[in-house]
């Protein structure tokens, strides 16, 4: 504890928390600026309709990368909690 003040000095990660994170970063931006950069250089990849609706592949790709933002934060806490117990 840092005297005086009851608070705890910040822990450091450990090289295969920092591995584990630096990885699923490295997942997330590649997802995030593929969208981007088709956006910009090619965006007829992202105009055409699913089944005849008005979604088109831009809208699905772009709630993919949320969901799987989700499942990689999920995914992240459960292997720092399993590590921790």
């Amino acid at each position: 504890m840092i005297e005086g003040r009851g608070l705890e000095k910040p822990k450091v990660l450990s090289g295969e928390r920092m591995g584990l994170a630096i990885a699923l970063t490295v997942v997330e931006m590649v997802m995030f600026f593929g969208f981007i950069f088709i956006s910009a250089f090619s965006p007829s990849i992202l105009e055409p309709a699913i089944g005849g609706s008005s979604i088109n592949l831009a809208f699905i790709y772009a709630m993919v990368i949320l969901v799987v933002s989700v499942l990689l934060i999920g995914l992240y806490v459960q292997i720092e909690n399993r590590n921790e117990s």
